[in-house]
């Protein structure tokens, strides 16, 4: 039995740009079912991955309220102020992309071995390089 990535991957992807407030990000999310959603700059290159994760850390600490020891000052507790997609996200998209193709993908989705698999990104374009054997 053979699979390709065309099989199981989403065709139709919903976007949010940078400047997508924190309730649309959300709205997003749950109207369409997914549990992230890629940030896409002017010319529709990959730029962040904005999760329900990211989301959760906001709502985890409301708005002007104390950072809690666990909060770091420029990660988490910088996501808990966010107001737009931009601030949100997880960046650099690439390393959240290439996690995700290893894990979601080959790993859940197809049964490969993900080790076997050598997967690059770079901009947001996926590179596969190995050998599949039956």
């Amino acid at each position: 039995m053979s699979w390709n990535v065309a099989a199981v991957m989403t065709k139709n992807v919903v976007t949010v740009s940078p400047g997508s407030v924190y309730k649309d990000v959300a709205e997003c999310l749950r109207t369409c079912h997914v549990s992230a959603v890629p940030v896409v700059d002017s010319e529709d290159r990959v730029i962040g991955v904005v999760s329900e994760a990211d989301l959760l850390l906001k709502e985890e600490r409301p708005e002007g309220g104390p950072g809690g020891p666990l909060l770091h000052p420029h990660g988490d507790a910088a996501k808990a102020e966010a107001r737009n997609a931009a601030a949100l996200m997880t960046a650099p998209a690439d390393e959240s992309i290439r996690e995700e193709v290893r894990v979601d993908v080959l790993h859940h989705a197809l049964a490969i071995d993900p080790a076997t698999v050598v997967v690059t990104v770079a901009d947001g374009i996926v590179r596969l390089d190995g050998q599949l054997e039956r």
